[in-house]
């Protein structure tokens, strides 16, 4: 519909413009079919309103549990903290790793600039890693010690 109806030149037309060029027949192209996408989508979507039966809907009391276990608080006991202790441990470990896999790309062969680059992020990814570390680390201690 959008390549063969409603092209660029006849949008183009309809606003009293001239020829369009090639870059902005591409960024016209991508605007319609966006534009269009979303009237469909979202035309679509409304209208399905009109054929809703409250008294046909199998599925009300599966929506109103998923409701009302949606708006009970959650409150976490102690064993959260020992799964909060192992997914930082992983996480740590594994930004780690990209950070050491982003190191050794500073040796690919750049100018300075960009292999400095390259230790510059590594760094900072490196650190954050650590830091996730350092955390269950003392955690760890804290635990042991009692405090």
């Amino acid at each position: 519909l959008m390549k063969d109806v409603i092209t660029p030149q006849l949008v183009a037309s309809w606003m009293g413009l001239n020829e369009l060029t090639a870059r902005e027949v591409v960024d016209m192209n991508l605007m319609l079919t966006l534009a269009a996408h979303l009237f469909i989508t979202a035309g679509f979507f409304c209208s399905t309103t009109l054929f809703y039966s409250e008294e046909k809907d199998h599925y009300r009391l599966l929506r109103e549990d998923f409701f009302t276990d949606l708006e009970t608080p959650v409150i976490a006991d102690e064993a959260q903290g020992g799964y909060d202790h192992q997914q930082r441990n992983k996480l740590g470990i594994m930004v780690m790793l990209m950070g050491a896999g982003i190191l050794l790309m500073s040796l690919i062969p750049n100018p300075m600039w960009g292999r400095l680059l390259f230790v510059m992020c590594s760094l900072s990814i490196l650190t954050i890693g650590f830091l996730l570390q350092r955390s269950t680390r003392t955690e760890a201690r804290k635990s042991v010690s009692g405090t």
